[in-house]
């Protein structure tokens, strides 16, 4: 059937009129969940877009953390995008997320991640036992419940930097994953879209007696599968690596210890983040003696590495303000995050 081609020519340019009001040119892509997961909603930036974050560092009560919010937008000129809390397993819910989810409704942040871990007197091997055993299960249900009627992105950093030195999360792979594949399968039970981060860390043992990465914490035999995991995160700091190796760069460092993670994430088609990175930490970069030119270079570095690598999704920055309070390093962070590949509010 032949077509009229002045009706023809009308019904593309409405389309095309249609297509620039939903994707406005000059602005990012949406960070709107698409449909990648098997079982629910993915919560992902689209490839080529990266989520700014960082971790709650002071109280926990609204103005606290608005005006945490505040300083750091206005020190850097981007509002983060996520912002990470700490969840002890020993104590009573907080109002993390009812306070996350008052600030998204402003348009002050975009998502929350929960470090679920052990402290509070319990030890990180009594936790994840006892979450193996069922014995957290109305606990993480409750926790579900809440991030499902939550809404917006929502992240599970479940026992971070398990295979560490100073944790005993990672006592037992068996267990560990046990316990793993059960909370996981409660946010689902639940019907949470919650995603779950997979958090070890690439140098295991103390930065203070550094060593080559042992075969005794190989982080690989934690994995619990693709289906219970959305997320590869590794932890990334500037004192570490400078411990972990003064004869290298901070670029040779940072890619020695990332791309085995980058690598993992690609062969697994998962995303992947740096949930604890600092470029600056109060105490632990000064202990160490790490000078400022090499913590420039980290961050420099941190930032070209996502720029070159698509799978790189999210960061959350660890002591944040402390890192922004140094001018040298506010300088570059401030120059990189302008790019509009990074996701703030």
């Amino acid at each position: 059937m032949e077509v009229d081609r002045t009706t023809g020519f009308g019904l593309a340019l409405v389309l095309l009129i249609a297509y620039v009001f939903v994707n406005p040119i000059g602005e990012g892509p949406s960070p709107t969940p698409t449909p990648t997961s098997t079982w629910a909603l993915s919560f992902q930036p689209q490839d080529g877009y990266c989520w700014t974050g960082a971790w709650n560092e002071g109280g926990r009560d609204y103005t606290t953390i608005k005006n945490e919010l505040a300083y750091w937008k206005a020190s850097t000129g981007k509002g983060v995008y996520l912002l990470g809390f700490w969840e002890l397993m020993t104590y009573p819910i907080t109002t993390d997320i009812d306070t996350a989810k008052r600030l998204i409704d402003e348009g002050l942040l975009g998502g929350i991640v929960l470090a679920l871990q052990g402290g509070g007197g319990e030890s990180g091997s009594e936790a994840i036992n006892k979450i193996a055993s069922g014995g957290y299960d109305s606990k993480l249900t409750t926790i579900a419940q809440k991030l499902k009627d939550f809404g917006y992105p929502s992240f599970i950093r479940f026992f971070a930097e398990f295979n560490g030195q100073w944790s005993s999360a990672g006592d037992s792979p068996t267990v560990f994953k046990n316990a793993f594949i059960r909370a996981r399968n409660i946010f689902r039970d639940v019907g949470a879209r919650t995603e779950f981060w997979f958090s070890p860390v690439p140098y295991p043992l103390y930065p203070d007696r550094p060593a080559p990465i042992s075969d005794n914490w190989p982080w690989q035999d934690y994995y619990p599968g693709d289906d219970y995991v959305d997320w590869i995160t590794p932890s990334f700091h500037d004192y570490t690596l400078y411990a972990w190796s003064h004869s290298q760069t901070a670029e040779q460092t940072f890619d020695q210890l990332a791309n085995p993670f980058l690598s993992f994430a690609s062969q697994h088609g998962k995303a992947m983040a740096f949930p604890e990175t600092s470029f600056y930490d109060d105490y632990y970069s000064d202990d160490y003696g790490v000078p400022r030119s090499y913590q420039v270079a980290f961050t420099s570095k941190f930032f070209s590495y996502v720029d070159s690598n698509d799978r790189v999704k999210a960061y959350v920055v660890y002591d944040f303000s402390a890192a922004i309070s140094k001018p040298e390093i506010l300088s570059v962070y401030k120059q990189r995050v302008t790019s509009n590949r990074y996701i703030g509010r």
